[in-house]
């Protein structure tokens, strides 16, 4: 790969978690302004909005982050738990063969 492109599942990713945010952001200004507009009319529907979107976008972009960090703590979980059954296999291989050379050979 060339320094400064990702893999397409990194894009994939970034897609993912670029349209959860958008999602929130939308979600989110819409209940702000329908709670503006009922407590401060057009004013307070317009701050609404914004303030609205604003922490809808947050919230729903932490989210969409710690389920990442998540899918990628499990994969390196299965990765060493892994390559230690892996050693450990080895080892008992290892071992096996030194007995039998010594009992046989």
């Amino acid at each position: 790969m060339i320094r400064g492109e990702i893999s397409f599942k990194e894009g994939v990713k970034e897609i993912g978690k670029n349209a959860v945010s958008v999602a929130g952001g939308v979600f989110g200004a819409m209940k702000g302004a329908a709670a503006g507009a009922i407590i401060g009319g057009p004013i307070g529907a317009l701050a609404g909005g914004v303030v609205g979107g604003i922490l809808g976008e947050k919230a729903s972009t932490r989210v969409a982050e710690k389920v990442v960090n998540v899918a990628r703590t499990v994969k390196e979980k299965a990765v060493k738990t892994r390559n230690s059954v892996k050693n450990t296999f080895k080892s008992l291989v290892g071992g096996a063969k030194k007995a039998l050379s010594w009992a046989f050979g």
